[in-house]
Order: structure tokens, then C-alpha cells, then sequence
């Protein structure tokens, strides 16, 4: 049936309304962003790090490495001359500010008295007349001893560059006057050809003991509310420091 012309355009049109409806209009703007929030007044309170919104995912608390050794043990073969407690952690009673200095000065101490058993039993063995080794090779009496004195000559000098805090400097004094005369104590015995057994009657000795004696009480003179299994741990490495 034929249309007239009025049909024909009210027909196009319907069908192009239809056809704008279904896949939408192809020249509209689509939405912009949102305006930004207006400025905050200079006096209005800021957001605490806590109420901005962070990733998702978890967070790395910062760390702190401990200087202490994770674990400790005499040299090869040999034993500690007294029980040695590790340090704990945390160390109860001492302020944070103060534990990176503890720890650093307790590592020192077990390193001297690493070098103080390797010594004397070089000096043992050497007054016994058996040969002394090192790294498998046979060395002199005079080379055991110039080991003992670069290593704890080495240690003093760690020892003078730190920084103790105000509490603890009567403590560091004496802590490396007890090294200090340990090193005497060695020499001398070297020198008189004095046994092992008999080195208590030399002076050096029983200075590097009071010294020894003297750091313990003046730290926990500095930290009156050590925790129990910290003062025992302190307390172990400096009994093992002294000589006897």
C-alpha cells in the first residue's frame, strides 16, 4: 500500500528515535570528573597520617638490627672459663637510647674473651712443650702472643671510639682497664716464664680482676631496674672477662 509523504516522515522518525534510544546518542558529552573540593580554611585541622587512606597490602614495620651475636660459642674445642648467659632481647631495664651502645660494648667484651682463652691456652701448651698451630701450620709462642696483642689492641680501639652514654662512663673506663691489664697480665707471664696456674700471684692479674668486679657493680649502678635475666646475662660476661 502506498504512503504519502506525511506517513513516510512520521514512520523515519520513529525509527530514528528508536534506533537514538537503543545504542545511545553518538554526539553526547560524556560526564567529566567532579570539581574538586574547595580549599581548606587556613585554620582547619589536617588529617593524621593514620586517617589517610594507604595501599592495600601488608606494611613493613621498620627494624632495628641487633648488634649482639645471634649466637655465641668459645673458640674450637675450648669452653668459656665461667658461664656465659646471650644477652636477651629486649634488654629489660636499659633505656632504648642506651642499647645499641650495650650491645656494641658486650660484643667487644666476647671477643676479648675469645682472644683471653685462645692465649692462654697457647701459653698452656707452649709451657707443656706441645706444639702451637695456627690454621694448621706450627708457629711460635712469639706470634700466639702478637695475635693476642693486635687482637685486643684492635679491640681498645673500638672501645675508645665509641660514645658511652652519661650513666656509663665510669663503666667503660673501667670495662678497658680490665682489657688493659689482661694484655700486661700476659706479657708478664711470657716474661717470667711463670706457670699458668700461679698467674693469680701477678699483680696484672688481680688488677684486671678488681677492674672487672668494678664495671659490674658501676652497671648496674647506672640501671637499677634491670630486668632479672638481663642483670644475669651482664653479669656472666663480665665474670667471664675476668681472669680469675
Amino acid at each position: 500500500m502506498n504512503r504519502s509523504p506525511v506517513a513516510k516522515r512520521a514512520a523515519f522518525s520513529l525509527a530514528l528515535l528508536t534506533v537514538t534510544a537503543t545504542l545511545g546518542c553518538p554526539n553526547a558529552k560524556a560526564p567529566g570528573p567532579p570539581p574538586p573540593p574547595p580549599p581548606a580554611s587556613p585554620g582547619a585541622p589536617q588529617p593524621s597520617v593514620s586517617q589517610i587512606p594507604q595501599d592495600e597490602g601488608p606494611v613493613r614495620q621498620p627494624g632495628r638490627t641487633r648488634i649482639y651475636p645471634a649466637t655465641i660459642a668459645p673458640p674450637p674445642g675450648q669452653q668459656w672459663p665461667t658461664p656465659i648467659t646471650p644477652l636477651p632481647d629486649p634488654l629489660q631495664g636499659i633505656p632504648r637510647a642506651d642499647v645499641s651502645y650495650v650491645e656494641t660494648v658486650y660484643t667487644v667484651m666476647l671477643e676479648a674473651i675469645d682472644a683471653r682463652i685462645r692465649m692462654l691456652h697457647a701459653l698452656k701448651r707452649y709451657q707443656e712443650g706441645k706444639p702451637l698451630l695456627q690454621a694448621g701450620q706450627q708457629v711460635s709462642m712469639k706470634e700466639k702472643h702478637r695475635r693476642y696483642q693486635d687482637t685486643t689492641s684492635a679491640l681498645l680501639t673500638r672501645l675508645e671510639q665509641l660514645d658511652p652514654p652519661g650513666p656509663l662512663s665510669k663503666f667503660h673506663q673501667a670495662l678497658a682497664e680490665g682489657i688493659k691489664q689482661q694484655v700486661l697480665l700476659f706479657a708478664k707471664a711470657r716474661e717470667t716464664k711463670l706457670p699458668v696456674a700461679r698467674l693469680n700471684e701477678l699483680s696484672a692479674g688481680k688488677r684486671a680482676k678488681y677492674h672487672c668486679g668494678r664495671a659490674w657493680a658501676l652497671f648496674k649502678q647506672a640501671y637499677p631496674e634491670l630486668g632479672g635475666a638481663t642483670a644475669e646475662a651482664c653479669k656472666s660476661h663480665l665474670q667471664a672477662l675476668s681472669p680469675f
